[in-house]
């Protein structure tokens, strides 16, 4: 019993209806009483009815005609009969019209309130088992939500004890998308079925990591229904799903990230074949400016040719500044190779 059980007593004799309901609210329960059938309808829709105890014969209709009605103004209603008469006819007829029980006058007041507690105790266990569902529900509505909306695709698929990948268990919208195939085609597939030869590491090694670890990222190719080629890192999760291991997958498509670093590959490799021909080029004004200045100095002393190794000087003096700073570039070319190599080698 809850502070909202409400039992709707309908009878037209006055004393056994005001005597039932004395009752049940000495053991705690709200109650309203109705002496017809209509005035139990205008009851049961101006308010929340948990039980209704109905008497089979009303002045104004059949009980029996009433549950109808009554139960439509709340499906999760239960109605109990009452009858002068211990018809067979009538229980069967009350049962099939949607009756919880069926109980005779003179009514045994202890066996009442069992039928009553019973009734009870089976409708709050519809209400939490429906609770229960719907809380499922939202909760099924909420992950298929986040599950259909990131921007990464997802595969959840099969492990087997040696290691192997099974056949896809669920994948989401965007794996669908990324792949060109619907989910129904997808589920009679494992992910080997569209992954191309390239692995960033050996495909057993990434099987061995995911068995021993739990987890492995790396980076492959996928192969749409067309046939073109999607480059993609997966980062893989061993996971307990209904008692069996299962492998849950975010793969991500790398396209954009493959032709950024390409283009970053080609400006650093730019960058040092640079750096190479500015020594070079310094080296190459250097030698004309050796042979002036030896010139120079087999001429006469005059004027001109004093001006004109002062600028030689200059040139030259500038020419060393040079050679300093590529020197200190040595620093930068390090980095340059050291990124450079990193990213051929980037394969996670």
């Amino acid at each position: 019993m809850t502070e909202k059980d409400c039992i709707l007593v309908v009878d037209d004799d006055e004393g056994t209806r005001k005597s039932l309901a004395l009752l049940l609210k000495r053991k705690g329960f709200e109650t309203e009483q109705a002496e017809t059938g209509k005035e139990a309808l205008a009851i049961a829709e101006g308010r929340a009815i948990n039980l209704t105890l109905l008497d089979i014969k009303l002045p104004d209709i059949e009980g029996i005609q009433l549950l109808a009605p009554l139960k439509k103004t709340n499906p999760d209603m239960s109605v109990i009969m009452i009858t002068g008469f211990a018809s067979v006819e009538n229980a069967v007829q009350s049962l099939t019209a949607g009756a919880s029980g069926y109980i005779t006058k003179p009514i045994d007041l202890d066996g009442m309130l069992a039928m009553i507690k019973t009734t009870f105790d089976q409708q709050h266990l519809v209400t939490e088992v429906r609770q229960a569902e719907e809380a499922i529900r939202e909760s099924e509505e909420k992950f298929r939500g986040i599950f259909n909306n990131v921007n990464d695709a997802i595969h959840l698929h099969e492990i087997g004890k040696d290691g192997n990948l099974g056949t896809f268990i669920d994948v989401n919208d965007i794996a669908c998308q990324m792949l060109q195939y619907a989910r129904d085609e997808m589920l009679h597939h494992t992910p080997l079925d569209f992954t191309g030869d390239y692995h960033s590491r050996p495909i057993d090694k990434i099987q061995e990591e995911l068995v021993t670890g739990g987890n492995a990222v790396f980076e492959t190719e996928h192969i749409r229904k067309d046939g073109t080629v999607v480059p993609v890192e997966i980062n893989a999760h061993v996971i307990t799903l209904m008692g069996k291991k299962m492998v849950l997958s975010v793969v991500r498509d790398i396209t954009e990230r493959k032709r950024t670093d390409e283009q970053i590959r080609n400006s650093l490799v730019q960058i040092e074949n640079d750096l190479v021909q500015m020594a070079l080029f310094n080296d190459q004004i250097r030698n004309p400016l050796a042979v002036i200045i030896a010139l120079l100095d087999s001429e006469h002393a005059s004027k001109t040719n004093t001006k004109i190794c002062e600028q030689v000087y200059k040139i030259d003096a500038l020419i060393t500044t040079l050679d300093r700073q590529y020197m200190n570039s040595e620093k930068v070319r390090e980095f340059l190779r050291k990124h450079y190599d990193f990213i051929q080698r980037s394969g996670l």
